[in-house]
């Protein structure tokens, strides 16, 4: 059975919420930060290095990592964090 079947008003104030262009543009701005923030050849954030003066830093960036937090429930992300703190984490 699909979601809101069987209540077309819960269908219509999920789709609001959720609407789907505004999901379509939350993607395409993710993906423009993660290309904005690919390493480089030799490992390190490209973006990153002008925003500290020069200094790269190793990949993934800050940036890369908050990104990636509201996934960090999923098995494989401790895994791809490495041993690296968390953004945010004291």
């Amino acid at each position: 059975m699909q979601f809101g079947a069987e209540d077309p008003v819960l269908l219509l104030t999920h789709v609001a919420r959720h609407d789907p262009a505004r999901v379509l543009r939350n993607v395409e701005a993710g993906r423009a930060l993660l290309a904005e923030h690919r390493p480089g050849e030799d490992g390190r954030c490209r973006t990153c290095a002008a925003a500290t003066g020069g200094s790269r830093q190793p990949a993934p960036c800050a940036t890369l990592r908050l990104l990636a937090l509201p996934f960090a429930a999923h098995p494989e992300y401790a895994e791809a964090a490495g041993e690296r703190e968390t953004p945010g984490d004291g």
